[in-house]
């Protein structure tokens, strides 16, 4: 694993994390929910983005 990858990996695990926290913090679950569907989301298009150029 390269320090490009374990850097992606580290800042996808906090990305969670500030996640988790945030929906437990906010009053509103529907939205709080929507919000962290949406980040999770994304975070997936973007590896699934990485890892198929990757392997061009």
């Amino acid at each position: 694993m390269t320090e490009h990858v374990k850097g992606l990996v580290v800042g996808a695990l906090f990305f969670l994390a500030t996640a988790a926290f945030v929906h437990e913090g906010v009053e509103d679950r529907q939205l709080s929910e929507k919000a962290v569907l949406t980040g999770l989301a994304g975070l997936g298009g973007f590896g699934a983005g990485y890892a198929f150029g990757r392997s061009l």
